[in-house]
């Protein structure tokens, strides 16, 4: 059955090493993961994701978490509810898998840093960046997907390739008042540009 699995970084810095988790597990499909900064604000590289085959339902980064989450693993870091960073977190996906978000992707604190290198960041529901120091998705070529429901963009931000996934007729994709998209590559839209609102 799916449990919360807390990072606490008791033995050094690597997921894969149960003894860095409450509970002395590593996370497993369906799990809810969280960084909790009034457990631990100690750094973390997640280098395997080899015993993960559907992925995690969530990802949390949170109260008063400071330290650098180092993604740089595969397969996919896969979640089915959601990913959410509301603390001064640093996650950075350097030569990473895809990361998949089936549910809402949130970041809302204005120093956390977000950098995506990964192969493609596929977001299937809500797209919020609230508030955030640095959301950067040009390094190495990588592409951010946006698919499944319709949701707003809520702040401004960079990529090297961007896909507008508009296969589904009731989908639709708003940018914000005010809010600017860079795309320093290519733009694609699949299906109805008229999504794009």
């Amino acid at each position: 059955f799916a449990v919360t699995v807390t990072w606490d970084g008791e033995a050094d810095n690597t997921w894969r090493n149960p003894t860095n988790l409450d509970g002395d597990v590593i996370p497993a499909d369906g799990d809810d993961v969280v960084f909790d900064g009034g457990v631990t604000t100690s750094s973390c590289t997640i280098d395997d994701l080899s015993n993960l085959t559907t992925g995690l339902l969530s990802f949390t980064v949170q109260n008063g978490y400071t330290g650098t989450i180092d993604f740089s693993g595969s397969p996919a870091l896969t979640t089915t509810s959601g990913f959410s960073i509301t603390s001064g977190a640093t996650f950075d996906a350097a030569n990473a898998d895809d990361i998949i978000i089936g549910g809402t992707f949130t970041i809302n604190h204005a120093s956390a840093v977000f950098t995506c290198s990964a192969n493609i960041l596929e977001v299937r529901n809500t797209f919020s960046l609230t508030a955030v120091n640095t959301f950067d998705a040009t390094t190495n070529l990588g592409t951010i997907k946006f698919s499944g429901g319709s949701f707003t963009i809520s702040d401004n931000f960079t990529a090297y390739n961007l896909v507008f996934d508009a296969s589904s007729s009731t989908r639709t994709f708003t940018i914000a008042s005010g809010k600017t998209i860079i795309v320093s590559n290519t733009l694609l839209v699949t299906g109805d540009a008229s999504c794009i609102i």
